[in-house]
């Protein structure tokens, strides 16, 4: 496969050199196909030309070249060039007949044939998921929780932090609360919102009066011994709490991953993850894995005007139907706010999708991640200073509690406003999703 990085005024199709791929299709024959590639083309003054494919590694000894995002090739920044990049399709095409059939067990038989391949997990579109077979993960409806919130200009912050240990995880079948070391986890949970609450009470209330609107927590993080003490934080700082919580009680057969919304005077609202990923309920650490029970509802929670937050929990992130359904099933306007829960080791890989998405649905994107993984950061459609559309971003392995002022309103004004205006602006010219409506 040739990809170029040229002059503007080459023409725009990408040159197919006349030769086979090289693989073979499942059946074990030649695949010998010329077909077009995932791939991104730019001229030489803005770069950014790549091939992408699911792939976290490319080989598997000990050094293996690693690929950040499934990204096979890329260039960043100016520079003319021509390259040849051999893709392996007949091996895609057995790579993702193996998920389809093994689903989490996969990556095990690949590792027997010696594939010369790390493959990310697909999502449930290709991929057993041991109580369902390969298709669209399903949903009944998209439920909508009323919430009084700030959607001006709140004040939001995420807790990339620590996890209480992996081990932890396991002996208490991820009912974290049961552990030993959970007093001291807890007290060290209550420190850091001292900690922020202070922060906040020296900065002042924002014009909504409010300390903090809105305060997230990784997946599978909190446990639910200590949603009372967020409850009193809720109350006292005005702010929203999304917090992923350990497993509910009971059996094996009671396991859902889920998270808490607590605002202040209010009760809690859950939502139950839809997907399952292959982190879901771990009954050992030898890959065997308990039942897990799965929502079957989408959560928005909405305020005047219609004005909304979404929150995922990461595996859902994975799958576009459901953050498109999340958005805009019903609606005409995408939500001003996604958040996604996470504790997930492919920290770039979702920071990535958070960058994408916040320009495809035009909103501001939260994620937040376990410290071990890193990747938490607020994302959103803006020429900000820095890394573009990037208004906080933490690194793996730090711990931190990061504050970020966002400007809904500025947000709303935009997506009302021609192109043309928003072309020299602080905000980026509105994506496709403006200018046609889908059913």
């Amino acid at each position: 496969f040739g990809l170029m990085q040229d002059l503007p005024q080459t023409r725009i199709e990408t040159p197919i050199h006349g030769r086979s791929f090289r693989g073979e299709n499942i059946d074990g024959s030649d695949c010998g196909r010329r077909t077009s590639a995932p791939s991104r083309r730019h001229t030489v003054e803005l770069g950014g030309s790549g091939v992408f494919a699911p792939f976290r590694r490319i080989g598997r000894e000990k050094n293996a070249q690693l690929s950040a995002g499934g990204q096979v090739f890329g260039a960043r920044g100016p520079g003319e060039f021509e390259v040849d990049i051999e893709l392996d399709l007949g091996e895609l095409r057995v790579i993702r007949s193996e998920f389809s059939e093994h689903g989490f067990g996969a990556p095990k038989i690949q590792q027997e044939r010696c594939c010369i391949y790390t493959a990310l997990v697909p999502s449930e579109h290709y991929m057993h998921t041991l109580d369902r077979k390969v298709g669209v993960p399903f949903f009944d409806r998209v439920r909508e929780v009323p919430i009084d919130w700030n959607f001006d200009k709140p004040r939001v912050a995420f807790a990339q932090l620590d996890h209480i240990g992996r081990q932890a995880y396991i002996e208490t079948k991820y009912r974290i609360r049961q552990h030993s070391s959970c007093s001291s986890f807890k007290y060290l949970l209550s420190v850091k919102l001292m900690e922020l609450e202070a922060r906040c009470r020296r900065i002042g209330p924002n014009k909504s009066g409010r300390l903090l609107d809105l305060l997230v927590f990784p997946e599978v993080f909190v446990p639910r011994s200590f949603l009372g003490t967020l409850q009193g934080f809720s109350d006292r700082v005005g702010a929203m709490v999304i917090a992923g919580v350990d497993y509910p009680e009971g059996e094996e057969e009671s396991n859902a991953n889920e998270y808490a919304v607590i605002c202040p005077g209010h009760p809690t609202s859950w939502y139950r993850k839809i997907t399952r990923s292959q982190y879901d309920a771990h009954r050992n650490n030898v890959d065997e894995r308990m039942p897990m029970r799965r929502g079957e509802e989408l959560l928005r929670l909405v305020g005047a005007g219609g004005r909304g937050i979404g929150v995922l929990i990461c595996y859902d992130y994975s799958h576009f139907d459901l953050m498109w359904s999340l958005n805009l099933n019903r609606r005409d306007m995408p939500l001003d706010l996604t958040v996604v829960v996470a504790h997930n080791p492919f920290g770039e890989l979702y920071r990535s999708c958070c960058i994408a998405d916040a320009h495809r649905f035009y909103q501001f994107v939260l994620m937040c991640n376990v410290a071990e993984y890193g990747g938490s950061g607020v994302f959103g459609p803006l020429r900000a200073a820095g890394a573009r559309q990037v208004l906080a971003d933490a690194a793996k392995g730090v711990e931190t509690v990061a504050l970020v002022d966002l400007d809904l309103g500025e947000l709303h004004t935009a997506r009302h406003s021609l192109d043309q205006g928003l072309y020299y602006g602080k905000l980026m010219r509105r994506p496709g999703v403006f200018q046609r409506r889908w059913p």
